[in-house]
């Protein structure tokens, strides 16, 4: 795109199949009003090989992260907050991060959310990093809003860039909404 941004989702084996989700959210650009051509701009990060062949097989942009956790896999299903999800949750914000530094704006998305329309459109042009939530109360300012990462917008600049490289602990104990209301309080 024009302004540096690129679209990014993940993939593992668990979604990895011919007619997964993975299949239904691509699908979704070619149905989307006006959505086709962000799949040019879509980089799939992969968790394992298999998803990366998958991946190489239907898709241009195909980006194969590596595990050093000898207590992790990325192929199967990671269930939420289990020890194998926060390494992927840890080990994509710190992808992420890299993004930025490099200069690119993102907009991550989960591989679950269709794209049926342009939602650059929806996002605020003065707005560092913007998310949606689970709760929302109808005012985007309130801090009560409670973050939800599965769509994100984040402009590459010295804050972004210096939030994605922020330690929030040591531990995989924590998720990324509780890092996000961290960020949001300080």
């Amino acid at each position: 795109m024009e302004n540096k941004t690129v679209i990014i989702t993940n993939l593992n084996d668990a979604w990895a199949e011919p007619g997964s989700i993975f299949d239904v959210f691509r699908e979704s650009f070619h149905v989307g009003n006006q959505t086709q051509h962000f799949l040019n701009h879509l980089v799939v990060i992969n968790w394992d090989q298999k998803a990366h062949a998958r991946c190489q097989a239907i898709h241009p942009h195909c980006y194969q992260i590596e595990s050093k956790s000898e207590n992790s896999t990325f192929s199967k299903e990671a269930f939420y907050v289990t020890q194998d999800y926060l390494h992927i949750v840890w080990k994509k914000i710190e992808f992420l991060g890299l993004v930025l530094q490099l200069g690119y704006n993102f907009v991550f998305t989960d591989t679950d959310i269709k794209w049926l329309r342009n939602p650059f459109k929806h996002f605020e042009e003065d707005a560092d990093f913007q998310t949606s939530c689970d709760n929302f109360n109808g005012n985007p300012s309130d801090l009560n809003n409670a973050p939800n990462t599965g769509l994100s917008y984040v402009k590459s600049n010295e804050k972004t860039i210096c939030i994605g490289s922020t330690n929030f602990g040591s531990t995989l104990a924590k998720f990324t909404q509780t890092c996000m209301i961290k960020m949001r309080l300080t």
